[in-house]
């Protein structure tokens, strides 16, 4: 019953948000559905003030068109050039409401525009590298994980079969977001630009060079990899550590936690790391206060409420509660972007976090990126590194660079 009244309460937030002319509603704009959750929990916390969230599949692209502005967005990449115009500082709340020590320093300096406090960072995700359990030992500590590391556990776990691999330890190009963390890694700093985005190519080079030497030197080339990806990895993430074909996947912290106990009880990870730093996944979670707003003082009630760390406590308390079919994880998603909260309430409700909490200080973040980055990612990003990182001995054979990409794309649009 409590399932069906969360799914019944969270569709009239999201489409009934029309309001009559002295109704003061402020509306969030969200692709987040749990922030439909967090809407009604704030209203029946209070009488003064009411909010209600709709649903936008991409808020920082709609803004950029909309006849009729919301009162505040929740979503990622709300920094662009056009995009940032429409929030108003925040610094006011910073000092009067909302202890900005409890944030980690990384995603707060992010919201920074002409550093003026625009946007406050709500959740955030990280890289990780899932293994099982009795693979522990093999590793050198408790929270992060590099390729370097696992190049050197590869030769002892690699298994052939005449020259057919039976067991491969880890590549990265079983997952173009790896590939795309890696050059993350790498500072190739992707940014939003005069035309599409702009990134470091030296950088870039670097990267692409270390992932085909990875492809070589660990698991012999890069068709070796592909073809026992089409053997073999068929099956979710944690099936296939279960099973032994592989020593270590890629997971997203998002996917990994919302992943049920059961399904976790042989599973072990680490945050994928490059000299010392642990990059963010792009979809970084930020609130702004859209300065267009007429409904200025039910915005900040919501925004002082919603950072409070007996609000968010409570959120996951009842989140846990309601046991719902399907629940996103943390808050929003992903971790809490307030310390406190990810570092002494997650793990009472994410056990496997007790040893595992992402470090002070390792966090690091994307630039700005364009509104429709993640479409500029799979269309031609990913199809990029697929074809870059492909290792040949043939030293003369000729791969399209990215800007050759980008005009193939743009050819196509």
């Amino acid at each position: 019953m409590k399932n069906i009244i969360f799914v019944l309460s969270t569709i009239f937030l999201f489409f009934s948000c029309k309001k009559s002319v002295d109704e003061k509603i402020a509306v969030i704009w969200t692709n987040k559905v749990e922030v439909a959750f967090y809407c009604e929990e704030f209203n029946v916390s209070q009488d003064k003030y009411k909010v209600v969230a709709e649903y936008k599949e991409n808020p920082s692209s709609e803004i950029l068109k909309a006849e009729i502005m919301p009162d505040m967005v929740i979503s990622s990449r709300l920094k662009g050039k056009n995009t940032r115009i429409k929030f108003k500082p925040l610094k006011y709340l910073l000092k009067k409401a909302i202890d900005s020590e409890n944030f980690y320093k990384e995603l707060l300096d992010l919201g920074l525009i002409d550093r003026e406090q625009y946007l406050l960072p709500l959740s955030f995700n990280l890289p990780t590298v899932i293994f099982d359990l009795s693979n522990k030992h093999l590793l050198e500590n408790n929270f992060t994980i590099s390729f370097d590391e696992i190049k050197k556990i590869a030769s002892s776990f690699n298994s052939k079969k005449r020259d057919t691999y039976t067991k491969m330890c880890f590549a990265p190009r079983w997952e173009p977001n790896v590939l795309y963390i890696t050059l993350q890694g790498f500072d190739v700093d992707f940014e939003e630009g005069e035309h599409l985005f702009v990134w470091n190519d030296e950088a870039l080079q670097k990267a692409i060079n270390y992932l085909k030497s990875y492809s070589h030197e660990v698991n012999e080339s890069s068709l070796k990899e592909d073809d026992f990806k089409f053997r073999y990895l068929y099956d979710v993430p944690y099936i296939l550590i279960d099973n032994g074909f592989c020593a270590f996947y890629y997971m997203s912290t998002d996917s990994l936690f919302s992943l049920s106990k059961e399904k976790l009880q042989n599973i072990d990870f680490r945050y994928l790391q490059f000299n010392g730093k642990v990059p963010c996944n792009d979809d970084i979670l930020y609130a702004g206060i859209c300065s267009s707003t007429k409904n200025k003082e039910e915005c900040e009630a919501f925004i002082t409420w919603l950072y409070s760390l007996e609000t968010q406590e409570k959120l996951l308390m009842k989140k846990q509660m309601m046991n719902l079919p399907s629940k996103e994880f943390g808050i929003a998603g992903g971790f809490s972007s307030l310390k406190p909260i990810t570092e002494k309430v997650f793990p009472q409700y994410y056990p496997l976090l007790l040893s595992h909490l992402p470090q002070n200080g390792t966090l690091k973040t994307p630039l700005i990126l364009p509104t429709d980055w993640e479409t500029l990612k799979k269309e031609i990003i990913f199809p990029y590194l697929l074809e870059a990182t492909v290792y040949s001995e043939d030293k003369h054979e000729e791969v399209s660079s990215l800007k050759e990409k980008i005009k193939e794309w743009e050819n196509s649009h």
